[in-house]
């Protein structure tokens, strides 16, 4: 039987070893967790041409957007804070085609940390753009609580787990048909899905981090082959 294949979404970087020119690059533990999940990753390079994503995801059976730099404000109408780093336009505006390609075809999609900012302000939602208690959200295990009705309580087989955290941004307004369905102890927003979508679905922390330890994060990326093999 042939493996459900992941499009993970790559980054564009100038240098890396071992290279000797600029690469389009994917992490390493997303793509682990896919594989032990019994999926078939692929390393998808950025593009802003359309008939180039529609092509992508009609030879793909599902979708990863990994975390990363921040959003550009001003997508959702706003000066960037301070704080604010890393911004990429190509990559925000072909995360963006993605996560709405997904959306008007219905492919699955599991988006973590940036990937589930990009998800949120792709359908409308906007960001904090940095914590007030940033610190206590970044390299630190956080609880999640999740809604037990939930695609994410399913996947994990749990209301309450526990993830890495790396971030100072998270959802402020939640996107179009975008549910709610986690909150840290903080009432920080740490995880939504679609409310129409078969199974579109984004967290704030990096369950890749420590999935291959902790099986209630890799479900997420079980959950996400095993969808794909279903369409």
């Amino acid at each position: 039987m042939l493996r459900p294949v992941i499009a993970h979404l790559a980054r564009f970087a100038d240098t890396a070893d071992t290279f000797s020119s600029a690469v389009a690059a994917g992490g390493r533990h997303y793509i682990d967790s896919i594989v032990r999940a019994g999926g078939l990753p692929v390393l998808i390079p950025p593009t802003r041409d359309a008939s180039h994503i529609s092509d992508i995801l009609s030879r793909v059976d599902g979708v990863l957007i990994a975390g990363g730099g921040d959003v550009n404000p001003s997508i959702y109408g706003e000066e960037p804070h301070p704080t604010v780093y890393n911004v990429d336009d190509l990559n925000d505006e072909f995360e963006i085609a993605v996560v709405q390609a997904c959306v008007r075809s219905d492919k699955p999609l599991l988006a973590i940390c940036r990937g589930h900012q990009v998800l949120n302000v792709a359908l409308g939602g906007t960001l904090v753009q940095h914590l007030d208690n940033h610190e206590e959200h970044r390299g630190v295990v956080r609880t999640a609580l999740i809604a037990d009705d939930s695609l994410l309580a399913e996947a994990m087989g749990t209301t309450t787990a526990r993830g890495l955290c790396w971030h100072h941004q998270a959802v402020c307004t939640p996107g179009s048909s975008l549910r709610v369905v986690a909150h840290a102890e903080d009432g920080t927003i740490e995880a939504v899905q679609h409310g129409t979508a078969s199974w579109i679905v984004g967290v704030q922390w990096h369950p890749e981090q420590t999935a291959a330890t902790d099986s209630q994060q890799q479900g997420l990326f079980d959950e996400l082959v095993r969808r794909a093999a279903i369409r």
